[in-house]
């Protein structure tokens, strides 16, 4: 029987995660799964109930002007490892991986594998 940290460990999954003022736009890496979600506080429910049999690595998602704060308060409470990732260094990266930039959302991003295996290192 694994526990929750082997099984972070053994999933290596990350999920980005779009914020904007209604919703929550998921996308799982490398599992290539999308969700949407409401951000509310049923919506947040709904996340971790999603994540709950196999947590992943990391979520990320971008700073959107406090739409994200209750979300990652949300994720705190859940005991998830999160980070709020600054859009600038996120298309920084993006420019050095020579990426298209046009409607590349943080979820999108989380299917980029070197971002995905930088990331924990980089974005401190």
């Amino acid at each position: 029987m694994r526990t929750q940290n082997e099984t972070h460990v053994k999933n290596n999954s990350y999920i980005g995660v779009d914020v904007a003022k209604a919703t929550l736009d998921a996308h799982r890496f490398p599992e290539n799964l999308s969700r949407q979600f409401a951000n509310t506080p049923e919506g947040w429910k709904q996340f971790l109930q999603w994540i709950k049999d196999e947590p992943p690595t990391l979520v990320l998602c971008e700073a959107t002007g406090g739409y994200e704060k209750n979300f990652v308060l949300a994720l705190a409470d859940a005991e998830i490892p999160f980070r709020v990732v600054n859009p600038a260094r996120i298309r920084d990266f993006a420019k050095s991986c020579a990426v298209q930039l046009r409607q590349w959302t943080v979820s999108r991003k989380a299917k980029n594998l070197r971002w995905s295996r930088n990331i924990e290192d980089s974005l401190v």
